[in-house]
């Protein structure tokens, strides 16, 4: 069982190590790959690519973090680095828009730029490392490209929680010294959507009308707003009114989303992208670092319990990952937007490593989870999403009632 940020630390090392040799030995040898995402070949690559990138940050400052590369040995920076130019450039054989057109640049765009946001974050929160060595030209080939990807998405992105990553690519862009005042209508159009999806309660609908309602509602929907609150623009008029009203509805949501762990870090398994697993904790971290009135020993507890449940109760794909599946490889379990690299959006669970050592997250003394103190039945306030949770101590699982709320 896990214990603390250290040994969370090497287990994230231990992962990361093979998973990106994976991607550099499938990138290097344009190796093919067997399941596809819904978008396009070159999306499937560009996921597996960028996907491990969401948690990798706090690693990237260890001299030794190193892997092979077509026999060579590369940090880690050196290999983000050579992908993220060769992606972006111009006459590069390896640019990751050749093979679009003019009829799949929407759909390229949307999917693309949902896998370079987690680069960006990751260059955010590792700038010294990833961005400040670059030549000047080589800032202005990636952030120029980027930036037009977003763009494209941001005008005409899926109406649900993809708009959040044109957003966070726009914002830490701007972060970065490369602002377009173009993209401010179309960033004030998408803030209002974004808006639109709240509910009440902490809960958001992904999608309009009412949309689904399942895992969503923690790693994207509050794990985006959090992330927003360390990347956004801290110049817009709006900004503090914003970073509030995000962290009362997380600390509303996840006041509910506790009651959804059983006592060995489980977790009712309901909704779309179960292969995602363990990003379903990232919005713990996240709180915990932008200072939400959240209990640190609770959710310490619970951010170990549940990666530690997964660690050790999944049975490895052939080649030794978690593959397309919840606990063992099924791909016929997971979505027809799943391919090989989609799996890897669980890093999402390692951002709370971007808390030091020393943050009161990984200082706290662990706190019992709400089943561990006894039974509940606990049901959602949000009219028209009646479910109920009920949590039986002797049994030490949880059942959750009336899946509907999927839809």
């Amino acid at each position: 069982m896990l214990k603390s940020r250290e040994e969370l630390m090497e287990l994230a090392k231990a992962t990361y190590i093979p998973l990106l040799e994976r991607a550099a030995r499938r990138y290097e040898n344009n190796e093919i790959y067997l399941t596809v995402d819904s978008t396009g070949y070159e999306c499937t690559r560009i996921e597996e690519l960028f996907r491990p990138l969401w948690g990798i940050a706090p690693l990237l400052r260890d001299t030794n973090f190193k892997i092979n590369v077509s026999g060579k040995e590369m940090h880690v920076c050196d290999f983000i680095t050579k992908i993220i130019l060769e992606g972006t450039g111009k006459d590069s054989p390896r640019r990751f828009d050749r093979e679009v057109t003019d009829l799949t640049r929407i759909k390229f765009s949307n999917q693309c730029i949902t896998e370079i946001a987690a680069y960006l974050v990751t260059v955010h929160f590792a700038k010294d490392m990833l961005w400040d060595p670059l030549a000047d030209k080589q800032k202005e080939q990636i952030a120029g490209w980027i930036q037009n990807c977003a763009m494209v998405a941001l005008k005409d992105s899926w109406p649900n929680n993809h708009y959040w990553y044109p957003v966070i690519s726009i914002e830490i862009l701007r972060n970065l010294g490369y602002y377009d005042p173009e993209t401010e209508p179309y960033l004030a159009k998408t803030y209002t959507a974004l808006e639109e999806l709240y509910v009440s309660n902490g809960w958001y609908c992904d999608g309009k009308d009412f949309g689904r309602f399942d895992y969503y509602e923690a790693w994207a929907h509050h794990t985006y707003t959090l992330l927003w609150i360390l990347i956004g623009n801290k110049n817009a008029p709006d900004y503090v009114e914003r970073c509030e009203k995000y962290k009362r509805r997380t600390e509303e949501y996840l006041q509910l989303y506790s009651h959804y762990f059983d006592v060995d870090g489980g977790i009712p398994a309901y909704g779309r992208s179960l292969s995602y697993r363990f990003a379903a904790v990232s919005a713990f971290g996240l709180a915990a670092l932008v200072g939400c009135n959240i209990d640190m020993g609770l959710a310490k507890n619970i951010i170990l319990k549940n990666i530690n449940y997964f660690f050790s109760k999944s049975l490895p794909s052939d080649d030794g990952f978690f593959g397309c599946g919840y606990l063992y490889p099924s791909v016929r379990f997971a979505e027809s937007y799943a391919s090989d690299g989609a799996t890897c959006c669980f890093t999402e669970g390692f951002m709370c490593l971007l808390a030091g050592e020393d943050h009161p997250l990984w200082l706290s003394e662990m706190k019992p989870l709400p089943i561990e103190n006894g039974d509940y039945l606990v049901e959602c306030p949000v009219n028209k999403l009646d479910f109920l949770i009920q949590g039986e101590k002797d049994y030490g699982g949880i059942t959750l009632f009336n899946n509907s709320i999927h839809y």
